[in-house]
């Protein structure tokens, strides 16, 4: 901005120098004060605009040896109110300076015409193929950074398929064969091919969603109260004594709220579990009153390293984030609780 309002200077005082003719004061006040005006433009185009016409109008009555810096710089304020702004603001700035340079010609009106057509037209065009220009780079960009995200996304769904995928499958069929060995049920057996089967249905799923973006990535509002159901009663089965209480309202949530919340209840209980191990009791409190409410206490009582250098609680704490809630984690009288308001 410094180097534009420079040039304009550096143009203006070398018209009012050497090319106007028996310049006095009141010529050089006019033209800066117009040069002040355009410096404005930069936060109030449309009002620094039309303030140059009136100014450009009593040049016209009482300084005409300075018309031609005050039209430029009436040129360049029009050029830059086409660049930021569109429709009535441009419209009332062009028609503005269009009657103020066709004011004095008014009697020849190809003349006046033609004058309007440059001062007026000129600028215009220039500011739309700008903005155009600057509208494509920004499209360009975006389009860019879209393809790279498409293709880490398509390189960390083949990893997963290749590598995580792939163990995950074979244990699950590992699983399958050792059931049929036994020949008779085997409840720890039986809830670990279950819970790897699980697994793989999430992944496949991930792994589709992460090749193909416009693929639903979360569960169906209606699903969530079975889903958390299901995750209490998997942490059950891993020996967490889970004391669970969840509003019915929650099954009204939308879709990315009800899907963090149902991931900040999976992982408080993998923490639970991680650093507690069977028998460890756990509360669970969700309600809704405006905002959803989720408060997870367990009898957790050693030191976790998951709160100093784990993603666990970085993650947690990240979708909290991204909703606009607030989330806290730490020690309490008898453990250690997670607690969260999604708005």
């Amino acid at each position: 901005m410094k180097g534009r309002t420079l040039v304009l200077l550096a143009c203006v005082v070398g018209y009012l120098a050497f090319l106007a003719r028996d310049t006095d004061p009141r010529d050089w006040l006019l033209v800066l004060a117009a040069l002040a005006l355009s410096t404005a433009g930069r936060w109030t185009p449309l009002g620094a605009l039309l303030a140059q016409c009136v100014l450009l109008a009593a040049a016209d009555l009482y300084a005409p040896g300075v018309l031609v810096p005050m039209k430029v710089l009436a040129c360049v304020l029009l050029f830059e109110l086409a660049v930021h702004r569109t429709g009535p603001h441009v419209a009332l700035g062009a028609a503005a300076l269009g009657l103020v340079v066709g004011f004095n010609v008014v009697d020849e009106l190809p003349s006046a015409l033609f004058k309007v057509a440059v001062v007026v037209g000129a600028p215009l065009l220039l500011g739309a193929y700008v903005r155009l220009a600057r509208r494509a780079e920004r499209d360009q960009v975006e389009s860019r950074v879209r393809q790279a995200r498409l293709e880490q996304r398509t390189a960390i769904s083949r990893e997963l398929h290749d590598l995580v995928a792939h163990h995950v499958s074979s244990m699950v069929l590992r699983l399958g064969v050792a059931r049929h060995v036994r020949g008779e049920p085997d409840e720890l057996l039986d809830d670990l091919h279950a819970t790897g089967s699980a697994a793989m249905s999430d992944l496949r799923r991930l792994v589709d969603v992460l090749r193909d973006p416009d693929q639903p990535a979360l569960p169906a509002p209606a699903s969530l109260a079975a889903a958390l159901e299901s995750a209490v009663a998997q942490g059950r089965g891993n020996g967490l004594d889970i004391t669970c209480s969840v509003d019915p309202l929650v099954a009204g949530l939308d879709s990315a709220r009800g899907f963090a919340l149902l991931r900040l209840v999976q992982e408080g209980l993998a923490n639970a579990m991680k650093h507690g191990g069977p028998g460890v009791g756990v509360l669970i409190s969700v309600n809704q009153d405006g905002a959803v409410s989720l408060d997870l206490t367990s009898s957790v009582t050693g030191p976790l390293t998951e709160a100093q250098d784990g993603n666990g609680l970085t993650g947690m704490r990240e979708r909290v984030a991204l909703l606009g809630g607030r989330f806290s984690a730490g020690p309490v009288e008898h453990g250690w609780r997670v607690s969260a308001v999604l708005p």
